[in-house]
């Protein structure tokens, strides 16, 4: 059973995967009210209640210029922030390529950072 990078709690949430490859944000899967959406129907009208479920980015900490900027892909143990409108969404951090709830990173029950 495949364990969530971020249980449910609307607003800003922070998620970081462990070490594997890079994951792209596109690559991320939200569930909300029993449905998987991928990337593209969560930050769209493309979902249950046809109005987006997050924000269309991810910000993470630029090191070399000191702040935040918005990340297309998330590396290894490093930390990201994502807006969820609805406190129910839970983030899956799925495997590059995939889109298979059954091929999804796994955290530690009840935690945001994996390191």
């Amino acid at each position: 059973m495949p364990v969530p990078l971020a249980p449910g709690i609307d607003g800003w949430k922070m998620v970081s995967i462990p070490g594997f490859d890079t994951v792209a944000k596109t690559d991320l899967l939200f569930l909300h009210n029993g449905t998987y959406y991928t990337w593209l129907q969560a930050t769209t009208n493309d979902n249950e209640e046809g109005t987006p479920l997050i924000v269309n980015f991810i910000y993470g900490w630029d090191y070399d210029l000191g702040n935040y900027n918005i990340a297309e892909e998330m590396s290894p143990y490093l930390g990201y922030w994502i807006f969820l409108y609805f406190d129910d969404i839970v983030v899956y951090g799925a495997i590059p390529g995939s889109t298979s709830t059954e091929k999804t990173i796994v955290a530690i029950p009840g935690t945001n950072i994996i390191c």
